[in-house]
């Protein structure tokens, strides 16, 4: 089982792969950036053992930084989890999939955003060596809610796999500010789906108490 790490978009400048940012060379981006509100749940992605809980400065590039060594090994042995705000876990915890292991920040870079990578070996290897495609993983992933750690895991849906097929955010949004307005799927707290879908409950529960109610004195033209 593989667990979407974070429920925000996938940055038009964040996926895995060759990349060119404005004035600069082409370079590989070893990993996938997910986009968010600060404070949003980072999540293991599958259970397995925390190798590294290790704060800003530790791993250069990287700002607080959890690693975990999975229980299944496929497609690669590790995941990391970059430029985390808080980190929920210590080196040794156990985790399961879907549990929360820190939260979104900016450590060491100027936007807010998780660096998600897969690693085929741990102690970390030098940039851009022993990283898989995490890419593929994300049509079949699992979105988890909820605290704690035992989360309520979902299947995937057509938004999840539409992002893994290659859709990225909004055109011109490379990090934004604002990234909240754009992560949230169908059912997560403060989401735009959610928050459409309780409106149309109280509209409709509105105009059932309306039709229910007795109209007397009013004229038939």
């Amino acid at each position: 089982m593989f667990v979407r790490p974070s429920v925000g978009p996938i940055s038009r400048a964040g996926a895995y792969g060759l990349r060119q940012l404005p004035n600069e060379p082409v370079t590989r981006h070893s990993g996938i950036d997910f986009v968010g509100a600060t404070g949003s749940p980072i999540r293991a992605v599958r259970s397995g053992v925390v190798v590294a809980a290790a704060p800003n400065g530790t791993f250069k590039r990287y700002g607080n930084v959890v690693v975990i060594k999975h229980d299944d090994p496929s497609t690669a042995p590790f995941s990391l989890y970059a430029h985390l705000n808080a980190i929920k876990v210590r080196k040794g915890q156990r985790v399961l999939p879907g549990q929360i292991i820190g939260t979104m920040g900016s450590t060491d870079t100027e936007h807010t955003h998780l660096h998600f990578e897969m690693l085929k070996s741990f102690p970390l290897p030098p940039p851009d060596v022993d990283r898989a495609d995490p890419t593929p993983l994300l049509a079949t992933a699992y979105t988890a809610r909820g605290g704690g750690r035992v989360p309520v895991l979902y299947p995937p849906t057509q938004q999840q796999s539409a992002q893994a097929q290659g859709v990225q955010t909004r055109p011109g949004y490379l990090f934004p500010e604002n990234a909240s307005r754009l992560s949230g799927l169908p059912g997560e707290p403060g989401s735009y789906p959610e928050r459409s879908l309780k409106v149309l409950w109280v509209l409709g529960f509105a105009a059932l108490a309306w039709a229910l109610l007795p109209h007397g004195g009013q004229e038939s033209w």
